[in-house]
């Protein structure tokens, strides 16, 4: 059997993904396609666990197991794998989270971000647009009184126009290390509640305009609402509901008590661009934006198609 065309036996294929050449940089055992593959792979989330371990999934009831069922956590396959063994995702209002790191490539890659809009009224259902690429990871300037600091190392990373400057190894991004917890937080205008994300890898040298070039897209998710950061116990996946709860979390995360991870609480950016989150403290506005939720005010600001990486137009 050759599940993939590519003419080699599944017993002895080193990919389920099409590449008959066999190529395998690194001598993993695992074919240069699928390490591409998986090169955008969805980050575990791991914090709403209690017992602090990362969650695997084969549906997306056993990430709901004990609750809400309105609860935004999801199963997310690997890529190069999609009947396999997944990891549960928590969707956030204002980010979508990735693990940078292949199984182990040695192609540097970049990452294509895409948005499908179906529903919203700007496009036709079904339609996925380009808005941007993956940029430079940076550790984030976090200054305020937080006294309990992120479980893990969290890394920001903004979308760009431009692919040709960021291609990278991402198995060695951060200070030319390997990475230990991988954990980048793509926030940008671009990033709002309500859509579906496509992201995808593609090879440094592969040509961009070819769809075949690109790895299977890893599809990410935002919460529906953008002041809900948190479900029916602070610290689980929101549940599609702006709540006194959601305010409280939000408070909390403001005074330095981290019970939920940053990335979910930031609703707002800083005073000059709030259409893009910083990451950085958590805020009266962040706090403000959260009220607004539960009172039912529509989410503040552009589109996506609208943004750039400078913000919103004038």
């Amino acid at each position: 059997m050759d599940n993939d065309d590519d003419t080699v036996c599944d017993p002895l294929d080193n990919c389920p993904l099409y590449n008959p050449d066999q190529a395998d940089c690194d001598g993993n055992e695992v074919g240069d396609v699928c390490d591409i593959a998986d090169n955008g792979r969805p980050m575990a989330e791991n914090r709403f666990d209690n017992d602090g371990t990362i969650r695997p999934c084969m549906t997306d009831d056993d990430c709901l197991a004990g609750l809400n069922p309105e609860s935004q956590a999801y199963c997310v396959h690997p890529p190069s794998a999609p009947g396999g063994e997944g990891t549960c995702y928590v969707q956030k209002n204002r980010y979508i989270s990735i693990d940078p790191t292949p199984v182990t490539a040695c192609t540097p890659t970049a990452r294509r971000e895409t948005l499908d809009m179906n529903g919203n009224g700007i496009c036709e259902p079904g339609i996925d647009i380009v808005i941007g690429w993956v940029g430079e990871p940076t550790e984030p300037t976090i200054t305020g009184p937080l006294d309990v600091p992120e479980p893990s190392p969290q890394l920001l990373a903004r979308i760009v126009a431009d692919a040709a400057a960021h291609y990278r190894d991402w198995a060695r991004q951060h200070n030319g290390e390997p990475w230990v917890d991988p954990s980048v937080q793509v926030g940008d205008c671009e990033v709002s509640p309500g859509h579906t994300y496509f992201v995808q890898a593609i090879a440094k040298g592969a040509d961009i305009a070819d769809e075949a070039s690109y790895s299977v897209a890893v599809v990410l998710r935002t919460t529906t609402l953008f002041g809900d950061v948190t479900g029916g116990t602070i610290g689980t996946p929101p549940d599609n509901i702006c709540s006194f709860r959601d305010i409280t979390a939000v408070v909390q995360a403001f005074q330095g008590n981290q019970r939920i991870p940053k990335a979910w609480c930031d609703p707002l950016g800083g005073t000059q661009t709030p259409e893009i989150p910083d990451f950085s403290d958590t805020s009266f506005g962040d706090i403000g934006r959260a009220v607004d939720c539960f009172q039912g005010q529509p989410y503040p600001f552009c589109p996506p198609l609208d943004c750039t990486d400078t913000g919103c137009p004038e």
